[in-house]
């Protein structure tokens, strides 16, 4: 799948939000952002799938704030994954205002 560079700069977004949050920097931010677009062509999956991987960073803990963090690709699958599989069986649901 080409990358949208919407999207990229979404996921980028997102995650220089959660480095903000937690005060890390994720070393490999170009990277993962490349990884989340990807996988899938719409904006609010991309929300969904950092939404995870933030919970994921918050349950790491104080780990996690001695300087940087590098993401797993597999994680990104792992999360990415779950997310697309979930809106597939209809267990994601948009509020009806969208």
């Amino acid at each position: 799948m080409e990358i949208d560079f919407e999207l990229y700069d979404s996921a980028i977004a997102q995650l220089q939000m959660i480095e903000s949050v937690y005060d890390l920097n994720i070393l490999n931010i170009e990277e993962v952002a490349k990884w989340i677009a990807s996988k899938t062509d719409d904006e609010k999956e991309i929300l969904s799938i950092c939404s995870a991987l933030n919970s994921w960073i918050m349950m790491q803990g104080t780990y996690m704030s001695q300087g940087g963090v590098k993401i797993p690709k597999n994680l990104i699958d792992i999360i990415s994954n779950r997310v697309l599989q979930l809106k597939r069986e209809g267990l994601v649901k948009r509020p009806k205002n969208y």
